[in-house]
């Protein structure tokens, strides 16, 4: 445990301008709430005027402390402010100082909450910001949401978002969402109010606010005032822009009671016009995929993210939504649904994502694909677009193609049958191994076992055939040319690399050792005493395994040929 600091040496660092690094360090070892004695000294000494916290927050002193140090200098002096006594513009003053310093970190507004505390606790000091607020001071109005927040009174705030048209309006608009009424007619009068200002000529910013706020209101409200906050929440939805999709998204994901109110479909379908540039938007949709999941709406949370990254023109792709992919997943049935609806869609910008996401599997084949029979296309002609779709952008996943072109087998004619039967065949079973695996566990399948054990019977007299033809170098190299092969390659490999680590800057810095033959390596590390420490690191074997395709080696330009005209082929509506 840290020796307390004493009166004497708290303004001796004060007076050498050593005292934030101080605190900032011993702030990192303090982790409960309570002030060390420290802390309570610095206040002490603030307070009585004998020192100045406050003037640890000069913009010179800010510049000179390295990013990688500023927040825990920021958070020492946050834990401060509720406690010191000072003059409200002086305090907003620094709080703005250290925001500005911390850019667009998603810590950057945490002083907000140290101001807000501070309000709480000088409610005369909060009233006198409402007061230059409404007199027109910046500084007092770039804070005046926290100073009547900590007021809590909503008939104030309700007040300046009626007579101003400025910020002012916003930040008393975003106070209300932030104050609990005693009394629920209270919401009653705020959603009037928002109705009135939506009458109006309403702005993205206004509407932003005013869809954030109601949305915070229909969680809070009562059952009859709901349908007044699902009213002024779909008015606030229509011809939202940026700010009104991300304040949108953001409701999505905090107030659950959205997602089964009327009020869904206008968010969601307002979600949809989100463009590429909106990454804080898209990052939340993300964020609120989960829970839209949980509670039964995948299908709309499925469309959604389709709708985002077809439109996106390749700006934004499947890995950019984590959570969206954890929860489709998770849910066998809604990837079923999902890969079928990406693959009729025919979008290189779906199917593309598809193929990363099953890459990322743990199965080298891929994984079986259960795919609800209502998500099955209802015509024969789709049905064979999404057995070309599967084999072509999922060749690498053969098991998880081949699975989807079964499902579709059991419901299709039987001239849409005998082609999807013959693309499952030719392009999938006689390619690999792992297909042949799959499909004789279906050989007694009473939909589609009887095709496939003909299927499974062709492909066996199709590789006899293959064995049978004599050896060709061109088809089938001996072990002594591939071996060659390999050795040319790698001497070539090996004097490239010694040809540019010639050229490295660092190589020439270093010690190099090539180790020929061992079962490990022996090395000595010295720690920051100068004491030697012995590690060893036993060799250990690395191996990879990948199934490649038969026609690879056969025909491999038709085989490529072939797969690319699949994956650009468009439907025909």
């Amino acid at each position: 445990m840290e020796t307390e600091l004493t009166r004497d040496e708290i303004i001796r660092l004060f007076d050498s301008g050593d005292l934030l690094q101080t605190i900032s360090e011993r702030s990192r070892s303090h982790l409960t709430s309570d002030l060390s004695k420290t802390e309570a000294l610095c206040i002490e000494l603030h307070n009585d005027g004998i020192i100045d916290v406050l003037s640890l927050t000069n913009e010179d002193r800010l510049a000179v402390i390295e990013t990688s140090s500023f927040f825990g200098a920021a958070h020492a002096i946050c834990r401060l402010i509720p406690h010191l006594t000072s003059d409200a513009a002086v305090l907003m003053q620094s709080v703005d100082r250290l925001i500005a310093r911390a850019g667009d970190d998603l810590a950057a507004n945490w002083p907000n909450g140290e101001l807000l505390e501070w309000f709480v606790r000088h409610p005369e000091e909060a009233q006198t910001v409402v007061t230059s607020a409404r007199q027109g001071e910046p500084l007092a109005i770039r804070h005046v949401t926290f100073a009547l927040q900590a007021l809590n009174v909503t008939d104030q705030a309700r007040s300046m978002a009626k007579d101003f048209a400025d910020e002012r309006r916003l930040a008393a608009i975003t106070s209300l969402s932030r104050i609990e009424e005693v009394d629920k007619g209270g919401y009653q009068k705020s959603l009037a109010l928002f109705s009135e200002l939506l009458e109006r000529s309403p702005d993205d910013a206004l509407q932003a606010h005013i869809l954030g706020a109601a949305s915070w209101m229909f969680e809070k409200c009562d059952d009859a005032m709901r349908a007044a906050a699902a009213d002024v929440i779909r008015r606030a939805a229509i011809g939202g822009e940026k700010m009104t999709r991300w304040s949108a998204a953001r409701s999505l994901l905090h107030y659950g009671a959205l997602v089964e109110s009327e009020v869904f479909n206008p968010l969601i379908d307002l979600l949809s016009k989100t463009t590429a540039e909106e990454l804080g938007t898209v990052q939340i949709i993300d964020g609120a995929s989960k829970a839209l999941f949980l509670a039964g709406k995948a299908e709309q949370t499925v469309k959604l993210v389709s709708i985002l990254i077809d439109n996106s023109e390749g700006k934004l792709t499947l890995d950019k939504f984590s959570s969206f992919v954890s929860s489709l997943s998770t849910s066998g049935a809604e990837l079923g649904r999902a890969t079928l609806t990406w693959l009729l869609s025919g979008s290189d910008a779906l199917c593309s994502g598809l193929l990363w996401h099953f890459q990322r599997g743990d199965e080298l084949a891929g994984p079986v694909i259960a795919v609800p029979p209502d998500a099955l296309p209802k015509t024969d002609r789709d049905r064979e677009f999404v057995a070309r779709k599967a084999v072509g952008w999922l060749i690498l996943k053969p098991v998880t193609a081949a699975s989807i072109l079964v499902s579709l087998l059991r419901v299709c004619g039987e001239q849409a049958a005998d082609e999807i039967a013959s693309l499952l065949a030719s392009m999938l079973l006689a390619n690999y191994r792992s297909v042949q695996t799959y499909l004789v566990t279906l050989r007694d399948d009473p939909t589609v076992g009887a095709r496939i054990a003909g299927m499974l019977a062709a492909n066996k007299r199709y590789l006899d055939g293959l064995q049978s033809v004599p050896d060709m170098p061109e088809l089938r190299p001996s072990e002594t040319h591939l071996r060659a092969q390999h050795e040319r390659h790698a001497l070539r490999a090996r004097e490239t690399g010694k040809a540019a680590r010639k050229q490295s800057v660092f190589m020439s810095m270093i010690k190099q050792s090539r180790i020929l033959h061992g079962a490990g390596t022996l090395s000595t590390v010295y720690g920051l005493g100068g004491e030697k420490r012995r590690v060893d690191t036993p060799f250990r074997k690395i191996g990879y395994s990948v199934e490649l395709p038969r026609l690879e080696t056969i025909d491999p330009i038709g085989f490529d040929m072939a797969l690319l005209a699949f994956r650009l082929e468009r439907r025909i509506s």
